[in-house]
């Protein structure tokens, strides 16, 4: 049976990844589905995480309209195309430009924070540009 997909949210997730994304559409049930983030629009993008331990990538529908999925790291600032792959018959989805990433933005006070350490606590990295 062909699957359906109509949309994603959030639409803004964060670059370190393990966010949680629901899936709209219409998807068979007891199908086994692939879901890739990335600017190719390809399977050669990251993939995401089903979230149940020996799943891995294999996500499975909750219902015959949702299916869930945890996000990779992602490049901050870029928007990534969504591509949804069938295991089984190989057909592909694609919402194209469908999710934002957002920097980490709690870095920022983290370098304020070490900028203020007296010096037995001044350890890492003063500023961002300095991180590995």
């Amino acid at each position: 049976m062909p699957f359906v997909l109509t949309s994603v949210d959030p639409v803004e997730v964060p670059e370190d990844g393990g966010r949680l994304i629901t899936l709209t559409g219409t998807f068979e049930l007891g199908a086994t589905y692939r879901v890739h983030l990335g600017p190719l629009g390809t399977t050669a993008d990251p993939e995401c995480h089903s979230g149940v331990a020996g799943q891995g990538a294999d996500c499975h529908p909750v219902n015959a309209t949702t299916l869930r999925a945890y996000t990779p790291l992602l490049e901050p600032g870029s928007v990534v195309d969504v591509l949804v792959v069938d295991q089984v018959t190989a057909e592909q989805h694609a919402l194209a430009a469908a999710l934002t990433v957002a920097a980490r933005q709690f870095w920022n006070s983290v370098w304020g924070i070490r900028q203020v350490l007296p010096s037995y606590y001044r350890m890492g990295a003063r500023s961002i540009d300095q991180q590995a």
